[in-house]
């Protein structure tokens, strides 16, 4: 895959990152037409990049849920 496309991707879900860091990987799949496999894998890759933090949270419904924490480094990343 193209560099440019990747890196496009990463910042894109950084900015819905930071208005809505509750928002489910099936919701930013959506928001942005894109599978939900390719969601998890640049989120993962983020999170190794030390750019996101991903906090699991304990549902009484036995689902996994997730919120995502831009961290200071990801900050700098999406501004620049």
């Amino acid at each position: 895959m193209n560099n440019r496309i990747e890196q496009e991707i990463g910042y894109y879900l950084l900015k819905i990152l930071s208005q809505e860091s509750t928002l489910t990987q099936r919701g930013m799949a959506k928001k942005m037409g894109i599978s939900l496999g390719k969601v998890n894998y640049y989120l993962s890759g983020l999170a190794k990049k030390g750019l996101i933090k991903i906090i699991r949270l304990k549902n009484g419904k036995k689902k996994r849920l997730y919120t995502y924490i831009i961290t200071q480094k990801g900050m700098e990343e999406r501004a620049r």
